[in-house]
């Protein structure tokens, strides 16, 4: 159980370390808000 937290620390660490991932993920949030707004306004 103590490894595998390791493991997972040392991926989250590696991840949010590098900023393209972070902005690829706001960039995901952001098209998800914006097609859910969409459909709220027309539906």
């Amino acid at each position: 159980m103590r490894n595998s937290f390791a493991e997972i620390w040392n991926l989250f660490k590696e991840f949010f370390s590098n900023p393209i991932y972070i902005l690829y993920i706001l960039f995901t949030l952001a098209l998800m808000y914006i097609v859910w707004y969409l459909q709220t306004k027309i539906g």
